[in-house]
């Protein structure tokens, strides 16, 4: 599964040749780019700076060493990359994407949600990522009807993101719509994100359900949540009650 971070990498372009950009600069981002996707983040830095040697006003490597040094642990000189990509190409979404991620990072919250909303102002009805940098931002900021709205738009626009899904149902969880959020982390697990952290907001959605379930619906929803909860926890037939799986998995 493609992670917010990796979306941004592949968004930005590679810049056009009739501006006078050097080939050898396209060819150190080229390179980069290859060693960034290997995983090779201190490699992918030599690269973008190469770029930049050869071409110091070139925004699109200014952004990937941004994305590079975010990756080695360096958020202050990510931070001065991104504003002088920023600086260089203000109408660039991916430009503002990128600086709205590392945002994120910082949990500089509305910092974030300016250059994701900015990103959308450029790009709405493309990039599903930036509805889904805007809508983490707007969590965090418990905006959560704004966020609602904006994490949907991104499932319009690209069905199967698992990340957008996962962020769906976890503003569904913050507005108490149970058995809506379920589908969603269910969705996001059908998709590849099936990780810890799903399936335990999974868990404690099954909880919620179970005690607040009315006794004539308890019985009718009894059965998908063992279901469910024995899926989540890999237990086998036999093995604990959901609510017991449940206070196993909160341990």
């Amino acid at each position: 599964m493609v992670t917010l971070r990796e979306s941004v990498l592949i968004s930005i372009p590679e810049p056009p040749i009739d501006i006078g950009v050097p080939a050898s600069a396209l060819e150190h981002i080229r390179r980069g780019d290859n060693l960034h996707k290997k995983g090779d983040f201190t490699g992918a830095l030599k690269a973008y700076d190469a770029a930049l040697e050869a071409y110091p006003e070139l925004a699109e490597a200014h952004c990937c060493r941004g994305l590079a040094l975010l990756d080695i642990d360096r958020p202050q000189e990510a931070l001065r990359a991104f504003d002088r990509a920023v600086e260089l190409r203000p109408n660039a979404p991916w430009a503002h994407a990128a600086r709205g991620e590392l945002y994120l990072e910082l949990r500089r919250y509305d910092d974030a949600r300016a250059d994701f909303h900015r990103a959308i102002e450029l790009q709405p009805y493309i990039a599903a990522y930036y509805y889904v940098g805007y809508g983490t931002a707007l969590v965090e900021l418990q905006r959560y009807k704004e966020a609602l709205d904006a994490l949907e738009r991104a499932i319009e626009i690209e069905p199967t993101y698992a990340l957008a899904h996962f962020g769906l149902g976890s503003v569904r969880l913050w507005l108490m719509r149970y058995q809506e959020a379920l589908l969603s982390f269910d969705r996001a697990i059908a998709l590849g994100l099936d990780n810890e952290e799903t399936r335990t907001f999974r868990a404690k959605i099954l909880r919620k359900l179970l005690r607040g379930l009315a006794s004539g619906g308890r019985a009718a929803w009894m059965g998908r949540a063992q279901l469910g909860a024995r899926r989540s926890l890999r237990l086998k037939p036999g093995s604990p009650t959901v609510a017991e799986a449940v206070i196993e998995n909160r341990r």
